[in-house]
């Protein structure tokens, strides 16, 4: 007769905080948790991934890691610290933890905003050619009216 081991595979619930992050200013670090809960067995891998608002990847720093915690009833739980640096990531966009386990890849993800002096988009920077433009029609055609009226009357 043989036995069988059942072995429990349970993928981690993930919560950032905070949650939802403050509006942050250019240059400005934040500090970001992600907290892996109520999964078996070790050993859990956590990661952040940052995309832009203009949907291109950014490089993060490193984040620090605490050690995993188990629960009365066999569980365990771990926790990532990121100090984000948001003088790198533009506008902002979307920050995201990943879980990688034996249970599944999980992923939680927060909005960023970055407000304040930061360098203006490709589409900013074209809608103010744009209007630059649009702006000197009209007044090299209002100029032009008022002058050639002026000859007119004479």
């Amino acid at each position: 007769m043989s036995h069988r081991v059942l072995e429990v595979v349970e993928p981690p619930s993930l919560s950032i905080s905070p949650s939802p992050l403050p509006l942050a200013a250019p240059g400005q670090v934040l500090s970001v948790r992600c907290e892996a809960s109520g999964f078996t067995p070790l050993p859990l891998e956590l990661s952040w991934e940052f995309l832009g608002a203009d949907g291109a990847p950014a490089a993060l720093g490193e984040a620090s890691l605490s050690g995993h915690r188990e629960a009365w009833e066999g569980t365990y739980s771990q926790s990532s610290l990121l100090q984000l640096d948001t003088s790198a990531l533009g506008r902002g966009g979307g920050l995201v933890c990943v879980a990688r386990h034996r249970g599944g890849t999980r992923r939680s993800k927060v909005a960023l905003e970055v407000i304040g002096f930061s360098a203006p988009s490709i589409q900013d920077s074209m809608a103010m050619v744009g209007m630059a433009l649009l702006l000197y029609g009209i007044i090299t055609l209002a100029f032009r009216n008022i002058t050639g009226t002026e000859l007119h009357s004479n």
